[in-house]
């Protein structure tokens, strides 16, 4: 099978990606995939198989003429069509992209529980500055990765917007789809398990420790519940870009997968923003931190909901 995608790419590589010669790609490329598997099924070894389907395809000049097709003709509007390789290129993009949005997520909420735990051991005023300077540079990182990885993914989701990729490559994209769709929900399962797993275990460890270490763990506790849920869509919404267009493309244009990052950033920094006023304003900072499991387990609601759209 590979033989004869390599083949076919070597035919088609010189020719304008105009709408007709991609159709034209993409059926004679069905259609040889069928033949090659009917002399499979006939007991034909993949070699022989391949070999026969090969020697079968027609003079490409005389395709073109029959089909009325020119490839030196000028000014042809050529078509977006994307190769396995630039496929697999763009999935594995998405992929990083949400585990580095993960990433500064947790990095601003464990912002606040690094500086809770500072304060139990560097006091006065030489404490605050570094305290204040370890919260910033944390949240400042965090910033940074986001404006990268922001403007890194406007070059993707223009290398896939209205793309066109061959049949077989499609069907099995929606077989890695299902897979990952069954997979997806034990991440979202466990990550509200560890929003509520931190109020739980946030007494004891304030009891044998200190209040300041205390939050330090149940802010990391919380910002993995988020990170999880925050990736467990990564390998479903990149699928989804190339086997259901209204799920790529929202109301304003753009993809279902930004909206959710935009959704969840909103929410953990909102709960950010609410915390510290209500710790600096009327030095609530316990209980205030309970607003973060309710903004994890919101996160976790919004995914769920939303990912059936």
């Amino acid at each position: 099978m590979e033989t004869i995608r390599a083949y076919i790419d070597q035919m088609f590589k010189d020719l304008p990606k105009t709408k007709e010669v991609v159709e034209m790609k993409l059926n004679i490329q069905d259609h040889m995939e069928e033949k090659f598997q009917e002399l499979i099924d006939e007991g034909i070894n993949e070699a022989e198989a391949s070999k026969r389907v090969i020697n079968e395809f027609g003079d490409m000049d005389e395709i073109l003429k029959e089909l009325d097709i020119d490839p030196n003709k000028e000014n042809q509007e050529e078509i977006n069509y994307l190769s396995d390789e630039e496929i697999e290129k763009y999935v594995q993009w998405k992929r990083t992209f949400m585990i580095m949005i993960a990433i500064g997520v947790m990095l601003c909420i464990n912002a606040v529980g690094i500086s809770s735990m500072l304060q139990d051991f560097i006091s006065g005023k030489f404490g605050n500055i570094i305290t204040g300077i370890v919260f910033f540079g944390l949240i400042a990182v965090a910033v940074i990765i986001f404006i990268i990885f922001g403007m890194r993914a406007e070059y993707y989701d223009a290398m896939v917007k209205d793309a066109v990729i061959d049949s077989s490559k499609k069907v099995e994209l929606q077989k890695r789809y299902l897979d990952a769709k069954k997979k997806q929900a034990l991440p979202i399962a466990l990550g509200v398990l560890l929003c509520i797993i931190s109020v739980a275990i946030y007494p004891l460890v304030e009891f044998i420790l200190t209040d300041g270490i205390a939050g330090f763990v149940f802010f990391f506790i919380i910002s993995v519940a988020v990170a999880m849920f925050i990736t467990s869509s990564s390998s479903t919404e990149a699928y989804e870009v190339f086997i259901d267009e209204k799920k790529r493309v929202g109301s304003n244009g753009t993809t279902r997968e930004k909206e959710d990052g935009a959704i969840h950033g909103v929410i953990m920094l909102s709960a950010t923003a609410i915390y510290l006023v209500l710790g600096f304003l009327l030095h609530w900072w316990h209980p205030g931190w309970i607003i973060f499991p309710l903004a994890g387990i919101l996160c976790g609601i919004v995914e769920v909901t939303r990912k059936d759209r």
